[in-house]
């Protein structure tokens, strides 16, 4: 079982007065959960903007991945956590390329949310990755279609998603 630090539970509990004292105090903001994510990735998970933003203000690395290869972006994306993916996208919006151990990009994971306005947002950083498909050949749109999310699909159109954009 893992044993969570005191910064790992007042990142995940959005409590920033105590993750800024911590890290006054000294704490590693690049430390690594069993899991393999930092304090940004579990603020992201968690939506908690106001966090990351002060994280990133103590200039932590975005590009860091977990155990199955998903980057702060995507963690944020996959809970349609806007505010979190505004943050995180001032900061780095290379990590839209990004793929999980599944080949699932943040925008792709968006699309299978259905969580429209971070789609939107994801396509407008990056729309390049707006017909990539992953590791079974499904597309955003696909995902977007195949749970229902008609939201997400116009967004993904508005974008440049096609009929063929279904799967590749």
């Amino acid at each position: 079982w893992e044993q969570e630090t005191p910064l790992e539970i007042a990142v995940k509990r959005g409590n920033l007065p105590i993750v800024i004292q911590m890290t006054e105090a000294g704490s590693d903001l690049e430390s690594l959960t069993l899991t393999g994510e930092t304090p940004v990735m579990l603020a992201a998970n968690a939506g908690w903007d106001v966090v990351i933003r002060y994280l990133l203000s103590q200039r932590v690395s975005v590009k860091r991945c977990n155990q199955e290869g998903a980057s702060a972006l995507a963690l944020a994306a996959a809970k349609g956590h806007t505010a979190s993916l505004k943050a995180l996208l001032e900061v780095d919006r290379s990590m839209c390329g990004v793929q999980d151990g599944l080949g699932r990009t943040p925008l792709a994971l968006a699309s299978s949310g259905g969580h429209e306005a971070s789609v939107r947002l994801l396509a407008a950083a990056d729309p390049s990755q707006v017909n990539v498909a992953d590791n079974q050949g499904l597309t955003p749109f696909f995902k977007a279609s195949r749970g229902g999310h008609p939201g997400a699909m116009k967004a993904l159109l508005d974008y440049g998603a096609t009929g063929e954009s279904l799967a590749q």
